[in-house]
């Protein structure tokens, strides 16, 4: 009976050797896809907070622009209630209106071009001398000019050149309003302004009011008209997008949208509203999301594992 004990001690031994290999595998059948899943909810959530985060840093750096395109804007609508407030000081002699408007132009260099005209839209002066302005007295920017500063949206002329006006009233000494000063502003102007913009906040493009593109970053070197209209594409690249109706409507946010390119992208938005324009600050959703898709693709390997 004795010699009996080791052989059932050694069979003893050997079944709790293989529950333990039972139990430790049952408890990795059953905790492997536990794991995958918290994994893949953990990398979702993530996934999401980060395109949280680039769609608030997109609609803050949209709103910033925004604010910076509005102001440089409303300066250039004071800039022509100056030379309005000089021309009036001229306004009876026609040489010293030319004469100092001509002193006058070189300060303001956002202009291609400033004229002076009458009531009856007449060119009474002009820098060059020669207007790039075709004005006949009834385009629709020139009566409401008559009686406040206005600003046009960017046109495409008669001669295929970027047209874009503004301008205001002019009064004589008497306070009478005789006529309207309007300039024509640099296209480029915008390029310069939008060039400082800060390194790696994404893709900056503007819209205006028919969700026509009139401004892109990658295009700040363009210089003439003929560039931005051909290679940068302005006034031809469309974006219909929902985002842009927001803008329009006074709104600021972020979405996740396909761009001009039809990428894939993580856009904030913001209105211009002196302009009707939009601004919209884009980065590839591709880049902003890849700390957590390496994560994502780990845990369906686990899963499948």
């Amino acid at each position: 009976m004795a010699a009996s004990h080791p052989g059932r001690l050694r069979a003893l031994l050997a079944l709790r050797g293989r529950l333990s290999v039972r139990l430790v595998a049952g408890l990795l059948v059953v905790s492997l896809p536990i794991i995958a899943a918290l994994a893949i909810l953990l990398t979702r959530s993530a996934s999401s907070s980060l395109q949280d985060d680039s769609g608030l840093y997109g609609s803050i750096t949209a709103a910033d622009t925004a604010l910076r395109v509005g102001d440089w804007a409303h300066d250039r609508q004071v800039d022509v209630q100056a030379l309005g407030v000089a021309a009036g000081g001229h306004w009876t002699d026609a040489s010293a209106l030319q004469a100092n408007l001509a002193t006058l132009a070189p300060l303001y260099d956002d202009f291609d071009n400033l004229i002076v005209l009458d009531t009856a839209g007449r060119v009474r002066a002009s820098d060059p001398a020669t207007p790039t302005i075709a004005v006949t007295g009834h385009e629709s920017w020139f009566p409401a000019a008559l009686s406040a500063p206005v600003l046009t949206d960017i046109t495409t002329g008669p001669d295929g050149r970027l047209v874009w006006v503004v301008a205001g009233p002019i009064r004589d000494r008497s306070g009478a309003v005789v006529g309207v000063v309007a300039g024509d502003l640099h296209e480029s102007a915008l390029q310069t302004l939008m060039a400082h913009r800060q390194a790696g906040s994404g893709d900056v493009r503007i819209f205006n009011r028919n969700h026509l593109l009139v401004f892109d970053s990658a295009y700040t070197g363009a210089q003439d008209d003929a560039s931005l209209l051909g290679a940068a594409g302005y006034f031809r690249s469309r974006l219909d997008d929902p985002v842009l109706d927001r803008a329009a409507a006074g709104q600021t946010g972020s979405g996740r949208i396909a761009d001009l390119l039809g990428q894939d992208v993580i856009a904030g938005y913001a209105p211009v509203g002196v302009l009707d324009w939009a601004v919209v600050v884009s980065r590839s959703a591709a880049t902003v999301l890849a700390p957590v898709d390496g994560q994502s693709h780990l845990a369906l390997l686990l899963t499948a594992i």
